[in-house]
């Protein structure tokens, strides 16, 4: 092979890596059609004075293998009524119905996306 044909399969060898660079590198982002793996004992590393958003609400995420799932709204506030002293059980029974109510939606919210291991 003479020069010639060096220097036209050096610079075909770079346009392909170039095309191959253009699927996935644009000016604000990387876009990944495969799958990312990342080595035992690497870290990422995110913004620290404005902070890294994971995400949008639109988006399914799942973490440590589960389903990944939409955003959920939050288990509503519990409705929790004073008591003062007045030994009412059952408004103080109402208000513990209450809170654990509110706890199971957040438990539920927190096992469907993996961050808590067992059965939602």
């Amino acid at each position: 092979m003479d020069k010639d044909e060096q220097i036209k399969e050096l610079q075909n060898e770079l346009n392909k890596l170039k095309a191959r660079l253009d699927k996935f590198e644009f000016s604000d982002r990387y876009i990944f059609t495969k799958n990312i793996q990342i080595m035992d004992g690497r870290k990422v590393q995110l913004g620290r004075s404005t902070g890294t958003t994971w995400g949008n609400s639109d988006e399914k995420q799942g973490w440590f293998g589960a389903f990944p799932k939409s955003q959920k709204p939050a288990p509503a506030n519990p409705s929790i009524s004073s008591v003062s002293g007045t030994g009412d059980d059952a408004t103080i029974n109402n208000n513990f119905t209450e809170i654990q109510t509110t706890l199971n939606g957040i438990n539920t919210n927190l096992k469907s996306y993996g961050i808590f291991y067992g059965p939602v």
